[in-house]
């Protein structure tokens, strides 16, 4: 059986991830949405212990040993490069 212990509520934590305006609630919604998809799915014999405990580890290790301010300006960083990137294309447009 794949997942269905925990009535599959990861789909609604990521549907509402992608109906959040704010950048911070959508990323951890997201990162939610892996990790109860990771622990149903171990609940329900899909996966190993040591694959949902990676999967906890993790989610733990973002959300909980990094300050706020670090993980804003990691978004930050990320949004800025995202932004070089486009502005980069659209002035070396190839004329042919």
């Amino acid at each position: 059986m794949s997942g269905g212990s925990m009535s599959y509520i990861y789909e609604e934590v990521e549907k509402a991830s992608t109906l959040t305006y704010d950048p911070e609630i959508k990323e951890l919604l997201h990162d939610l949405s892996i990790l109860l998809h990771d622990e149903e799915w171990y609940r329900s014999a899909d996966y190993s212990k040591q694959d949902y405990r990676k999967s906890l580890f993790n989610f733990k290790e973002k959300w909980f040993k990094k300050s706020r301010e670090d993980r804003l300006m990691a978004y930050i960083d990320s949004q800025i490069l995202i932004l070089k990137d486009d502005i980069k294309r659209s002035l070396f447009v190839d004329e042919n």
